[in-house]
Formats: C-alpha cells, sequence, structure tokens
C-alpha cells in the first residue's frame, strides 16, 4: 500500500481546516449533538474520497501483513499532518448527519455513502477497531446509510408505477384526487424534497453494492462480541435491505453452499439483497458471540418477514415478492443448521413454532408457512423432530382456532414428507420414535375432524383429501388410526405427555407464545368404533357449509382412493348433497359424484345416485348449476357413446338405468335436456340411427326406446321410422317391461309423419285393437289414445288435405266413448241394486279410456256417461233414482245444468280406490268442459272437507291444482278449502298439499290472501320431520327467497292472534273459519306456547334489523297499547296473546343482528378472508346504527311497558309477572338509557327499581319454597341460582310462563303522588291517564330509520369518491378491534355526525401471553 498517496488524498479531503473546538464538543457530547455549522466540502470530495477507500480497500491484505510497527507508522504519519482520530470521526459524523437527512442532495448522499464506506474500510485496518475509531452511534449511522437501497427501490418500483399508470383513463373523481396529489407533491418538492435521475440512481446503486461488501468483508474480518447493541443493530438493518425487494421480477437465485465464513465470497454477490443475506450469515459466527442467542435474535427480526405480517402490507392484496423473501429467510435458515449443527436447533425449533403460532388467518400465508416449516424441519435432526410433533400434537388440542388450523395445514406438509427412518446412530427409546411416524401425525387430523371450531373441521377435512389424493397412508392404516383415534391422542393432556418427555408443553418463545391449552371435553371424540365413512358422514351432515364442502371432497377422494367402496350408503351421501341448500356444496357435489362415476364405471350403485344426483339439478334455481349439470350429462352419455368399450357400456348402462322403473322420477330432467340438446342443434339422425340400430340388442333394447322417443320428436326420418315400425311390430307381442310399450307407443306418434299410409294404418289398428283388450295396463291407455290421435291426423291430412281428419277423429272418440257409457251404466245401476255384478279392473279401465278420451272431446262425451262417473261418488240413494234421471236425460238436454252436484257422499258399494280413479278421470274431463268444472268443482271441495280416504283426497287436489293454472277464477275462492289439506292426519295428504299449492304460489297464479300464510307457518310444527323441512325450503328457498322477511313482518302481529285463536279484535285475525279449519289449526292455550314460540323464532330469523326495528314498535302499539286502552280487554285468549307478545319483546330473537356477538365458531373464516375491509366497514357502521336506534326504541316502548304494567298489576292479572320480566330485560339491555329516561322522574324510577327488587325477592322465596332440601342445607348458591334462572327465562321466549303468578298477584306499587311531579317531564307525559297524552310524543321508529338510511346513502357516496382511484381507505381506527368500544360514554351520545370519518377498520395483530 502506498501510504504517501493516502497521506496526499488525507490532505486534499482539508480535514485539518476542521475547528478544533467544534471537534472536541462533538467527541464529548459522544456524537449525539447537532453539528450546528455548515462544514465546507471541497468538490473534489467525492472523487477523493473514492480513491482513498479505493487504496484502502486494495492494500488492505498488504497492510495486514506488515509488521506492528509498519502500521503505527501510519497512524504516526496522520498525526504529523494534524489528522487525529477525533478529526475523522467528527468530519465522518458531519457527513453521515448531513447525508441522512430526506431533504440531502444526490452530492450529499454519495458522500454519507462513501464515508459508511470509508468508515467500515478503516475498522477493517489491523488495529483500527479497537482504537478510537470504533464508536457506537458512527457504526449505528454507518449501517443506517445502507437502508437507502430500500429507499431506492421504493424510488424504481414509484417510478415503473406511473409509468404503467400514465395512459389509464381516469373518472372525474380520480382526476379531482389525481390534481390534489400532484399539487401535494409539488409542495413538497418545493420544500426540498430531490428527485433522483435514473443515471444517479445507478450510480448510487454501484456504490451501495461496494458499501456491502466492504461491510461484509468487515463482519468476517472483526468481532462484534463486546457490542452487542451495534451487532442487534446490524441485524435489524440486513433484514430489511434483504426484504427491500417490493418489485414482481423474478429474484436471483442465492447459492448458499457458496457463503465462507471469511468474507471471501462476498464480491459474487452483485446485488443488494444477496449481499443483506450473506451479511446476516457472517454474523451468526462464535467470532460475535454464542450462536444460540444470535440466531435467537436474528429470528426475532426475519419473524415478521416469514410470516409476512409486516405493518406496511394491505390486508387484502399480498404481492409475489413477500412471499419470495419469506423463502429466501427459510434458506438461510436450513443453511445455518448445515453449518453449525446442533447448536442452533434449539433456537430454529423456537423459531418453527413460533412461525405457526403467529402465522395470519390467512389460507395462502397458513399453506406457504407450512411447507417453509416442513421444509425446515427436515433439516433438523430425529430427537428434534420428535419433540416437535409432540409439541404439534399438543397445539391441535389447543383453545384458540387459528393455533389448530395452522398446525393441521402443518402437519398435513409434514405428512407430504417422506416419512423419517431409524437411525442407527439416533439412540431414541421407543416413544420418541413414535412420534416420527406417520400414523402419530394422522391421529391428529383425524382427532380434528369433529373439532368444535367450523374453520378446524374444514383444515382436517383438507388435509385428509391431500393425503389420499398423495397416496401417503394406505387405506389400512387410515382405518386403524379411525378406531384408535379416541385413545392415544385426546386423554393425554399436554401436561402428562411433556412431564413423561421431560419437556415442557411451553415452547421457548421469540414473541411470547401462550402455552398449549386443552379445550372442553365437547372436542373429544365419543365414538371410538366409528369407520372412515361414518366419520365422513358426520361431517357432510354439518350446519356450515364450508364444512360439508369439504367433506365432500374428502368423501369423493376416499370412492377414488378405494378408501371407501361405492355401496349404497356412501353414494347416498353423494347424492343428497347434491340438492344441498347452500350453492357451493351442490357445485362440489355433482362434480365429486361424477368423478366417482368414472373411476367405478361398472358400479351399479355409483351409476344409480349419480343419474338420481345429478339430472334434478338441470331444474336448478342457479343457472350455473344447470349449465354444469348438463354438460356432465352429455360428456357422460352423449359422448361416451362413441369412446372406448368401458366408456360405451357406462353410457348404456345409464340409459338402461333411465328406462327401467327406478329411473322414472328422471325422464322429466331428461326432456329437459333433450330440449336444450336440440336448440344447441346437438341432435342428428346420425345421432338417432346409433339408437334404432340397438333396438334388437337385448340389454340396449329398453334404453334405445326412451332415448327415440325423446329424439324422435325433433329429429327423425323415412328410413328410421320404418326400421322402428319393423321392429315394433315383432316386439310388441312378447312379454316386455310396461315401459317398452309406453316408449315404443310415443315413438310411434311422434314418427307417424315419416311413415305411408298403409304402414299408418296397420299401426292404428294394432294400437285400437289393444286399447280394447281387457288386460291392457291402465298406464299405457293415455299413451295408446295419443299415439291413435296423432296417428289419425296424420293419415287424414293426407288423404283430405287436412280437411276430414276432425271429424274422423270425433266418430273414433264417440264410438269408444259409446262402450264405455253402456259398461258405466250396467256397473252403475248394479251397483243401486245391489248386486255389484262388474270387473274391478275392467271398470277401472273405461273410467281411464273416459277420462283421456274426454281431453280430446270434452263436449262430445255423453251426459248419461258422466253422470254415470258422478253416480260413482254418490250414495246408495241417488243410485237407486238413476233410471229417473236416463228417463230425464231423453227429456230434457239441459239436465247437466239442473242437475246438483254440490254433494258427493261416499257410496257403500264403492270402494274407495274405484272414487279415486273416478275422480282423476272426471278432472281431466272438466279440464276442457268449463261448464262441468263449474258445476263440479263445489263437489271436490267438499271431497276435501267430507271424505276420510288419502287416495281421494289426493287426486280432488291434483285435480283443483291443474284446472286452477287453466281457470284461475274459478278455483281460486276454494282455496283455503285445499290449504286446509295442511292440517288433516294424512301426512302423504299434507305433503301433497303443500308441493301443489306452493307450485301454484311460485308461478303467481295464486297469492298470499287470507289465512294461507298462516297455515304454511304451522307445519314447522309438524311431527313429520320430512314436512318441516320441505315447508323451510318451499317458503325460504322457493315460493318468498328474498321477501321473506317482508312478508313475515307484515303477518307477524297479525300470526299471533291467528295462532291463539282470538277473533275479538276488529281488524285482525277476521277471517271466516269453519268448526273444523278451528279445529285442524288450534294452536290456543298453554300446551301449544312451544310450538308457537318456534313459528316466531323461524318468522323472526329472516327479517333484517329494520324489520326488527319496525316491529318492535308494531307490537307495543297494535297489541299492548290496544290493551291499556281496552281495545283487547284482558281475558283468556287476551292474555294468552300478551303474554306471547312480552315474550317476544324480551326474548333473543327480536334483537339487532348487528349487536349479537358473533363468536369465531360461527364464520367461516375461508370464506371471509378476501373481504376482511368490508366486513370491518360495514360492522362499525351497523354498530353505530344500533347504538342511535337503541335509545330511541327505549325512550318509546318504555312508556307502554309501564302503562300496561300498572294496568296488570291494578287488574291483578296474573300477567304481572310475565311483564315485570320483560320489564327487567329492558333494564338488563338499556340500563343507561332507561335512567336517563327516568332521570325527571325520581319518584318512577324508584318505583320501578322498588318493583323489580320485590319481584326478584319473591322469585328466591318461590325456589326455596319449591326446593327445601336445598334451604335446610344452607347452600350459599341460592341466590345465584334464582337469578340464573330469571335470566335463562328471559334469553328463552318460551320460558316466559314460569311460575311467577302466584307471587305477584298480590304486588302492590308504593303510593305515587302526583301533585309533587312536574307536569312537563317527558316521563309525566308518558304515564298521561289518556293515550292522546301519551301518545304526543309518538313512535319514532320510522323517521330514525329513514335519518339513518339516509346518513348511510351519503357515507356510501362519500366512501365511493374517495376510494373511486383504487387507493385502500384510511385506518383510522386500526388500533382496536371491531368489538372494542371507541370510548366509554353511554350509548345516547353517540350520533351520525361522526361516522363520515370512519373507513374500513383492521384488527390489529393479536399479542399472546404466557399462561
Amino acid at each position: 500500500m502506498n501510504e504517501n498517496l493516502i497521506l496526499d488524498i488525507f490532505q486534499s479531503l482539508e480535514l485539518t481546516n476542521l475547528d478544533e473546538e467544534w471537534v472536541d464538543r462533538m467527541h464529548s457530547s459522544e456524537f449525539t449533538d447537532d453539528p450546528e455549522i455548515d462544514i465546507d466540502i471541497p468538490s473534489s470530495a467525492i472523487n477523493n474520497l473514492e480513491d482513498l477507500n479505493l487504496a484502502l480497500r486494495n492494500g488492505s491484505k498488504l497492510l495486514a501483513n506488515l509488521s506492528g510497527q509498519t502500521r503505527c507508522s501510519l497512524l504516526n504519519e496522520l498525526l504529523k499532518i494534524g489528522i487525529t482520530s477525533k478529526v475523522i470521526q467528527s468530519w465522518i459524523y458531519y457527513l453521515f448527519h448531513v447525508g441522512l437527512k430526506m431533504s440531502a442532495s444526490f452530492e450529499q448522499t454519495l458522500l454519507c455513502l462513501l464515508a459508511a464506506d470509508f468508515y467500515f474500510l478503516l475498522l477493517q485496518l489491523p488495529g483500527m477497531s479497537s482504537s478510537q475509531l470504533h464508536h457506537a452511534i458512527l457504526f449505528e449511522k454507518a449501517v443506517n446509510s445502507l437502508q437507502m437501497v430500500t429507499q431506492v427501490d421504493a424510488t424504481m418500483s414509484e417510478e415503473v408505477g406511473r409509468k404503467r399508470k400514465a395512459n389509464v383513463p381516469l373518472s372525474q373523481s380520480q382526476k379531482r384526487r389525481k390534481a390534489s396529489n400532484d399539487k401535494n407533491t409539488q409542495e413538497e418538492e418545493d420544500h426540498g424534497n430531490v428527485v433522483i435521475t435514473p443515471s444517479q440512481m445507478a450510480n448510487l446503486y454501484r456504490l451501495l453494492n461496494l458499501t456491502l461488501t466492504d461491510f461484509c468483508k468487515y463482519l468476517a474480518s472483526v468481532s462484534l462480541r463486546s457490542n452487542e447493541v451495534s451487532l442487534k443493530h446490524a441485524m435489524q438493518v440486513l433484514v430489511k435491505i434483504a426484504n427491500c425487494l417490493k418489485t414482481n421480477a423474478p429474484i436471483s437465485i442465492i447459492d448458499y453452499k457458496s457463503f465462507r465464513s471469511d468474507g471471501s465470497t462476498a464480491d459474487s454477490f452483485r446485488l443488494p439483497y444477496q449481499q443483506a443475506v450473506y451479511a446476516l450469515f457472517l454474523t451468526i459466527s462464535v467470532k460475535h458471540g454464542d450462536v444460540h442467542q444470535l440466531c435467537l435474535t436474528l429470528f426475532r427480526f426475519i419473524l415478521p418477514i416469514i410470516i409476512m405480517r409486516d405493518a406496511n402490507i394491505p390486508s387484502s392484496t399480498v404481492s409475489r415478492s413477500f412471499f419470495q423473501n419469506s423463502e429466501i429467510f427459510r434458506k438461510l435458515v436450513c443453511h445455518l443448521f448445515d453449518v453449525h449443527g446442533d447448536s442452533v436447533s434449539h433456537s430454529i425449533s423456537v423459531l418453527t413454532q413460533n412461525l405457526i403460532a403467529q402465522c395470519p388467518d390467512r389460507t395462502e400465508f397458513r399453506n406457504h408457512l407450512a411447507t417453509i416449516v416442513s421444509c425446515i424441519l427436515q433439516h433438523m435432526p430425529t430427537n428434534w423432530y420428535a419433540d416437535f410433533c409432540d409439541w404439534l400434537r399438543r397445539m391441535a388440542v389447543h383453545s384458540k382456532i387459528v393455533y389448530r388450523s395452522n398446525t393441521l395445514a402443518t402437519v398435513g406438509k409434514l405428512l407430504c414428507m417422506p416419512e423419517r427412518l431409524n437411525d442407527e446412530n439416533d439412540s431414541l427409546d421407543p416413544d420418541t420414535l413414535v412420534s416420527t411416524k406417520h400414523s402419530y401425525l394422522l391421529k391428529i387430523v383425524v382427532g380434528r375432524l369433529l373439532d368444535v371450531s367450523p374453520s378446524v373441521r374444514s383444515r382436517a377435512l383438507h388435509v385428509l383429501v391431500e393425503m389420499m389424493e398423495e397416496g401417503i397412508v394406505s387405506p389400512t392404516a387410515l382405518q386403524e388410526v379411525v378406531d384408535a383415534r379416541g385413545k392415544d391422542l385426546e386423554s393425554e393432556t399436554p401436561a402428562t405427555n411433556a412431564s413423561a418427555r421431560g419437556k415442557s408443553s411451553t415452547p421457548a418463545t421469540l414473541h411470547t407464545v401462550a402455552a398449549p391449552t386443552l379445550m372442553n371435553s365437547c372436542t373429544v371424540i365419543e365414538d371410538n368404533k366409528s369407520t372412515l365413512l361414518q366419520l365422513l358422514s358426520r361431517c357432510v351432515l354439518e350446519p356450515k357449509a364450508m364444512v360439508r364442502k369439504t367433506a365432500v371432497q374428502a368423501l369423493e377422494m376416499a370412492l377414488i382412493s378405494d378408501f371407501v367402496q361405492p355401496t349404497d350408503e356412501s353414494m347416498t351421501i353423494l347424492e343428497k348433497k347434491c340438492s344441498d341448500p347452500s350453492l357451493m356444496v351442490r357445485k362440489q357435489a355433482i362434480s365429486s359424484i361424477s368423478l366417482v362415476l368414472m373411476h367405478h364405471k361398472s358400479s351399479k350403485q355409483a351409476q344409480a345416485c349419480w343419474a338420481r344426483g345429478v339430472f334434478p339439478a338441470v331444474l336448478d334455481a342457479e343457472s350455473s348449476i344447470q349449465e354444469k349439470s348438463a354438460a356432465l350429462i352429455e360428456s357422460t352419455i352423449l359422448d361416451n357413446l362413441n369412446g372406448s368399450e368401458e366408456k360405451s357400456n357406462l353410457a348404456w348402462d345409464l340409459i338402461s338405468f333411465l328406462a327401467t322403473q327406478k329411473g322414472e322420477p328422471l325422464r322429466a330432467y331428461l326432456q329437459t335436456v333433450c330440449r336444450q340438446w336440440n336448440r344447441q342443434q346437438k341432435l342428428n339422425v346420425g345421432l338417432v340411427s346409433k339408437f334404432a340400430k340397438e333396438l334388437e340388442t337385448p340389454n340396449k333394447s329398453a334404453g334405445a326406446w326412451l332415448f327415440l322417443r325423446l329424439f324422435t320428436l325433433y329429429v327423425c326420418n323415412k328410413s328410421i321410422a320404418d326400421h322402428i315400425v319393423k321392429t315394433w311390430v315383432t316386439e310388441y307381442k312378447k312379454a316386455n317391461p310396461l315401459m317398452f310399450h309406453i316408449n315404443s307407443t310415443m315413438t310411434l306418434g311422434q314418427i307417424c309423419k315419416h311413415l305411408h299410409e298403409d304402414t299408418i294404418q296397420q299401426v292404428m289398428d294394432i294400437c285400437i285393437q289393444r286399447l280394447k283388450m281387457p288386460h291392457c295396463p291402465i298406464q299405457l291407455i293415455s299413451y295408446l289414445i295419443e299415439t291413435i290421435c296423432n296417428l289419425i291426423e296424420t293419415l287424414y291430412k293426407e288423404k283430405t288435405d287436412g280437411q276430414e281428419w276432425p271429424q274422423s277423429l270425433m266418430e273414433w272418440c264417440k264410438a269408444i266413448l259409446q262402450d264405455a257409457d253402456e259398461y258405466l251404466y250396467k256397473v252403475v245401476m248394479s251397483t243401486a241394486d245391489g248386486c255389484s255384478i262388474w270387473n274391478e279392473h275392467s271398470l277401472i279401465h273405461q273410467l281411464y279410456i273416459t277420462g283421456n278420451i274426454g281431453k280430446h272431446c270434452a263436449t262430445k262425451v255423453p251426459k248419461r256417461l258422466i253422470l254415470s262417473m258422478q253416480a260413482l261418488l254418490t250414495s246408495t240413494e241417488c243410485l237407486s233414482n238413476m233410471s229417473q234421471l236416463q228417463s230425464q236425460i231423453s227429456a230434457s238436454q239441459d239436465v247437466l245444468q239442473s242437475q246438483p252436484l254440490s254433494q258427493f257422499v261416499q257410496s257403500g258399494g264403492i270402494p274407495h280406490h274405484i272414487r279415486a280413479h273416478a275422480v282423476i278421470n272426471l278432472g281431466k274431463i272438466c279440464l276442457h268442459n268449463v261448464q262441468l268444472a263449474k258445476k263440479c268443482i263445489p263437489a271436490m271441495v267438499r271431497e276435501l272437507d267430507t271424505c276420510d280416504n288419502a287416495m281421494v283426497r289426493n287426486n280432488v287436489l291434483i285435480i283443483l291444482t291443474d284446472l286452477c293454472v287453466l281457470q284461475t277464477q274459478l278455483v281460486d275462492p276454494y282455496l283455503g278449502d285445499m290449504a286446509n289439506c295442511l292440517g288433516v292426519e294424512s301426512v302423504e295428504v299434507r305433503r301433497n298439499a303443500l308441493i301443489l299449492i306452493n307450485s301454484l304460489l311460485k308461478k303467481d297464479y295464486v297469492k298470499w290472501r287470507g289465512s294461507l300464510i298462516f297455515k304454511f307457518l304451522t307445519l314447522l310444527c309438524d311431527n313429520n320431520t320430512e314436512l318441516r323441512n320441505l315447508v323451510r325450503f318451499s317458503l325460504i328457498e322457493q315460493t318468498l327467497r328474498r321477501n321473506a322477511g317482508d312478508i313475515f313482518f307484515r303477518h307477524f302481529v297479525e300470526s299471533i292472534f291467528y295462532l291463539n285463536a282470538y277473533t275479538e279484535h276488529n281488524i285482525f285475525n277476521r277471517f271466516a273459519k269453519t268448526d273444523r279449519e278451528l279445529r285442524l289449526f288450534d294452536f290456543s292455550g298453554e300446551t301449544k306456547k312451544s310450538e308457537r314460540m318456534s313459528i316466531y323464532v323461524f318468522m323472526l330469523e329472516h327479517m333484517d334489523d329494520e324489520h326488527r326495528i319496525k316491529l318492535t314498535g308494531k307490537l307495543c302499539t297494535d297489541i299492548l297499547d290496544s290493551v291499556v286502552d281496552g281495545v283487547i280487554p284482558l281475558g283468556n285468549k287476551a292474555n294468552d296473546v300478551i303474554a306471547d307478545t312480552l315474550a317476544i319483546l324480551c326474548g333473543p330473537d327480536l334483537k339487532l343482528k348487528c349487536m349479537k356477538s358473533a363468536s369465531d365458531d360461527d364464520q367461516d373464516v375461508e370464506g371471509m378472508q378476501n373481504e376482511a375491509a368490508n366486513i370491518a366497514k360495514n360492522a362499525m357502521k351497523q354498530k353505530i346504527i344500533s347504538h342511535v336506534v337503541k335509545k330511541n326504541l327505549v325512550e318509546n316502548i318504555m312508556p307502554i311497558i309501564i302503562a300496561i304494567k300498572n294496568l296488570l298489576v291494578a287488574k291483578q292479572s296474573p300477567l304481572v309477572g310475565n311483564v315485570m320480566l320483560c320489564l327487567k330485560e329492558i333494564m338488563k339491555d338499556y340500563k343507561t338509557e332507561v335512567q336517563d329516561l327516568l332521570t325527571a322522574d325520581k319518584q318512577l324510577a324508584s318505583e320501578i327499581e322498588y318493583d323489580l327488587k320485590r319481584f326478584d325477592r319473591e322469585q328466591e322465596e318461590r325456589f326455596q319454597r319449591e326446593h327445601p332440601v336445598s334451604v335446610a342445607d344452607n347452600t350459599p348458591t341460592h341466590s345465584a341460582t334464582v337469578q340464573s334462572e330469571n335470566e335463562n327465562v328471559i334469553a328463552s321466549p318460551a320460558r316466559v310462563q314460569i311460575a311467577v303468578n302466584q307471587t305477584v298477584t298480590n304486588q302492590q306499587t308504593p303510593t305515587r303522588h302526583k301533585e309533587n311531579r312536574d307536569p312537563a317531564s317527558p316521563a309525566h307525559q308518558f304515564l298521561s291517564p289518556t293515550t292522546a297524552m301519551r301518545r304526543q310524543k309518538g313512535l319514532g321508529i320510522t323517521a330514525v330509520l329513514n335519518y339513518a338510511r339516509k346518513t348511510m346513502n351519503q357515507l356510501k357516496i362519500n366512501d365511493q369518491d374517495q376510494n373511486s382511484d383504487g387507493q385502500p381507505p384510511s385506518n383510522s381506527l386500526s388500533k382496536r378491534a371491531i368489538s372494542t368500544p371507541a370510548r366509554k360514554t353511554a350509548l345516547g351520545d353517540l350520533t351520525f355526525s361522526n361516522m363520515t370519518e370512519i373507513s374500513v377498520i383492521f384488527t390489529p395483530v393479536e399479542k399472546t401471553t404466557d399462561q
């Protein structure tokens, strides 16, 4: 090294010109004071300092080889020219002070970096580090100068983003905001902020690299063992530099194997973050202190980066660079273990524990961190790995949900890793080796399948899906774990296991991690002998949609991976989930059952369940489900017909199943799919020809006939039609199933236009002959008649150009009807004579012929034939007069109009099933004969009331429903009689009535008029579970859908009167009712109170907060206020109405939804993560609204409650206990508001307080009388028990009537001195004797709601205008959780005035503490 050159450069820096007094002052202040002077820096200082650094850098090795005397001569030479260590330190401090300012110029910034490099080079010189040159403050500022790399990278990122957005069109609000930002930016630049050009940034980047390289060499050569604070600060800054990559550009791979502890590889890195990672590696060295403590210090700094919980990261979006940075530090941790071995094992174990404990509750973070932890654990020795697995087992039963979820994610990643093999060098006991096995981890997963938290259950199922998909575990091993899952996992507490292993249950902490705590006993799996299928079946029935969806995925993977066999039980589960209420569950179930079918193509159970699950989805309410199911049907059936032999067999098996009796309910959905295929032009002659060729194949003929019946309606030609007829002629005489005859008959009617006249005549003769055969199935009659009509139309249209075919059809119909008339007349007359000589099958056969032909010529049906059908429904006395009726028919043609048909009385000689056939076929004629329908409808309606046979009632309901579609005005007056069937004893009748009336309501043929809604609601208490579920689905998902809350709100008050059978009110429940209807829908009385309450709760559950607020006012004004005014006099029926009203008012179901605290278990965390900001914002808005509305409600409700209390006390009513419970509940919820309300009337407040205390005392005395044993034992829990019981009574509306009446009837209120009260006080106005004075204030509920809605809309507009440019809203309340009150003030002090300042609220990071 040329010492003369160095001395010349030192002299050129003019250090000797520094004021000695100033140098002494800076040195004495330990470089903490402001320099307060401006040092004249030469213009050539930058170049001189660069030359000096270069000379020191090149000569550092040469200087290291010199003798101590030579090194000291350099220092002596500097002293000779007047440059002391104090001067150098003071000059460097000045450059740091100026260059680290935000307003520093580019030259000052360069000098700051060069000074930092110069300082690090000086400290590397042998003897310099321990001399007076090293100072903690200077070292800190030198390290801080390295952070400019983050500023440079941020500046470059902003420049790229600015260019990218330059050409993006802006809205008006965005333009205004951009103009404001540009103005602010200009002001900042005017205040001294300097913009760095790209060339200057490149130069700055070059100097940063050199400085970082020299700093790495400094760390490798100089020990900082005695400077612990400086080393920690260096680590912190280096972590920030390593995390400075903010762009989405791919990062360069760091070769960790090239890291050398001597710093020799520092020159091989060209990027700042690479050099920073290398510098962090160099800090973990014995040279700098204890390696374990150094690792813990480093891990504290890198932990927030690895878990990606940075304060500057928006919670909604995460850039790819954050995942890349966490991966960089993960590799650094692994490399540290490779280099230092067991000395860092404990600190790495602590890091991994904290990664799991502090992982953000987001899916992408959780999965990424689980991967990082699993990769780190692969580097750990077996003993540490076993201990960590045991720690995971204890964390899996921690009381915190997020801990259990993170643990399951980690376990899932560990299971994907190869299982640890028993190394001969590892002297571990057998109990410890058990923890390293996959079966041990598998127990953790299976143990959480029945966790109390839905999110944990879903996570456990997801892990189970991944294991089965990857083939990690065998079916046998999984079943063994399922069988023994409750023995080894849940029975052992963390403390017991820790003591056995000699480890503490509380992990060592970086940031404090709470010790694993066992949850309640309810989380322990009760049934230890269930199979995997039974376990998954329980999960599929979960109330949470996310759990059900994941359970369906698990069952799918279990079936595909042969963990579960495709039996009827397993496939039925997937089939039922295809109709799940949740959209995402239905989608998943349809996809899953299709995948299972493709894996088990030959399974008959899978084929049948797939058809029953997918086909009904084509009529789903959601269009996406319709499209998905239609696509699956097309790909599974049509596309597979031309596929491989296995796929072709699958398609034909499904087609054959649809042609069987079990597939009959699915043919309506298949017709819908065929219509879609026709619209999409996917049906062609080639496809039809393929099915026609299979008509003679034994195993395919039934399915071929079915699809020909559907396809020939749209596509056919002459050759195909001739082949079909030829095959049919040879096959119809054989013993074929009924579906063959139905499908072939319908196919012939559709292809007749492609046949020759002779062929048409031949087919028609055969069909007529079969129709007249006595043993012809009644199910085939309608199809034969329909086909014959089509054949006649086609034949005579071709012969007479379409002129004579209607007449020919009428002639044929008359001939058939004449034979039926003769037969039925003989049957009726024989029955009237008491002979009853007739064949049952022939009678039904003739009835069906009459009914189906009557649809084509309803006005041509002989009148005697109609009377004969009616006679089958009349009494024996009416049948004896049949001869007189026949003579009247010949004398008058108007007998049908004069015949009284309003009464059908059961005939003694006609069985019920014959009457049912007669009703359905008579109804078919009525569908096309309006005059006959007018006469028969009243008689049919009477059958609903008088007939006790379910078959007759069901057929009458079907006919009335069809008539309502065609002639709504005729049936609408009898809708109430149809609705009465909802209360009959027969389950089948109730089910059919519900389905049929619901179909009319869905298509708006009838409306919710009269008492129809209340009759529907009574089915909610039906003793049949299927009906209860069906009526819920009908009301909420089909009929009412989004209007359910409004419908229930408008009918709620009247439902109280209806269910209590109170008919004395002049407005409510004024429906005309028969004695039978009163008997069927009687829910009055104390014995039916629980059922009434369940109906009220159902209605309240589907109301929003606005409806609930309004309903509270309606209950008070329409019922309680009417009681005070005398409109509703007190009595038995009225008491039930009042008791129900008070129970609803004090029950929890009427409370605002936004006021109810939602626990973590009530939320699907996975589905809320992407909308966390919006949810927080809406929660705060709802909270403020609830505070404002709550006080107003109390002010309006309390006067009525107090007034009715006084009335009931004066009347000594048994309802005093109910109103006291209601008053007590209001006082509990709105204590502050009630106290403010009663401030002006202290006597009234004292009276209420006295009444409540006396009520509690009487309750306690009653409890003591009912529990004398407890009193004798002087159990100290009596008061608490009574209080708890009271609270339970209040919490449940159904229990308000509990045992308070006998003690409160004699309750007397202290005398009230009205002359001492202020007449102008609000309380005096509320409790005025007259209703007019009490109503002067009025209910302000509507006004408050309108004001709140207007304010919320204005807030929404402001938020949209504020956030229109895509920037996140301000986080002014980000330091507290949503549920934490902003200030300890009365709720009445909250107003809407400050709502415009509230935006998104981010929940702060939860800090855990040691237990």
